[in-house]
């Protein structure tokens, strides 16, 4: 296993957000590229012009630029397409409603440089709009150290904003396909967080690496709606973790002190989500 970080890939899962795509893909084009750098855009079977978009971007682009296409639906089967085509010993991936900050990857290579035992990182997640509601971000600008085998909280390190060490991606088999958007369960993210963690590698949260998030939510009945989804998220994330002996305890006891804090109809929404889950596996 070796410490020395010698490429980076950075994979945009899109599917039918073309104009939120082209956004941001001009902000990658601005960030900073160190050598061994490479772009790879999963078109998840999209319906509009996201095809195009990706064609005339990656034409014009002075980097290495892979073009990948999953035909199934569902955000962890994208994410998978892209460890599939990326070639970098580090991968980072972000959404594309998200704008990466220019020494986006600087950062996220300073993180893994000489740390061989980290396998997985979050990073800073700000709101890209004020008039947005404040969701789906995480401002914290205090770094985090996981140790293996440690319970990760839900939200901790998100989607939008995280990085890994090719060799555990691979490892631990990629995402699981049962989760994630596309799916009744928006947690392939923090599973497989989760899940790296359990099989012995170490973790950070960064506030070095940062995305601007933007999601566009603005009235109420959508962030309720996205809410409720989430807690079905949660729920099944719970129930992977407690799989594994050495989390089950935290699991059950984190979860066990959130429901003392949340509305009912949250906690219920997470123990149906950890049933459906438990039983669609």
């Amino acid at each position: 296993m070796s410490s020395e970080v010698k490429s980076l890939s950075l994979v945009i899962c899109t599917r039918d957000r073309s104009r939120r795509l082209s956004r941001c893909l001009d902000a990658v084009r601005a960030m900073t590229k160190p050598s061994g750098f490479e772009l790879v855009i999963v078109d998840n079977n999209s319906s509009d012009d996201t095809a195009s978009v990706i064609r005339t971007f990656a034409s014009d682009a002075d980097f290495m630029v892979t073009l990948a296409f999953e035909p199934i639906p569902g955000l962890a089967r994208a994410r998978n397409r892209g460890i599939m085509e990326a070639t970098g010993n580090i991968i980072s991936f972000t959404d594309d409603d998200c704008y990466v900050a220019t020494d986006f990857a600087q950062q996220v290579i300073h993180a893994f440089d000489g740390n061989k035992d980290l396998g997985f990182m979050g990073g800073r997640i700000l709101l890209h709009d004020p008039d947005d509601y404040p969701i789906t971000i995480n401002e914290s600008t205090d770094a985090i150290t996981y140790r293996p085998c440690s319970f990760i909280p839900a939200g901790a390190i998100q989607g939008a904003n995280f990085s890994f060490r090719s060799e555990a991606l691979r490892q631990a088999g990629g995402f699981d396909i049962r989760l994630g958007a596309g799916t009744s369960f928006p947690s392939e993210d923090i599973e497989i967080v989760g899940r790296l963690s359990q099989m012995g590698w170490h973790g950070l949260y960064a506030p070095g690496p940062t995305v601007r998030h933007h999601h566009g939510r603005k009235s109420k009945e959508d962030v309720n709606r996205l809410m409720k989804h989430y807690d079905w998220g949660r729920g099944a994330y719970y129930a992977a973790m407690m799989r594994y002996p050495s989390c089950r305890i935290s699991t059950i006891k984190h979860w066990f002190f959130k429901m003392r804090q949340q509305h009912l109809h949250s906690s219920f929404r997470e123990i149906m989500g950890a049933f459906r889950y438990i039983t669609h596996s």
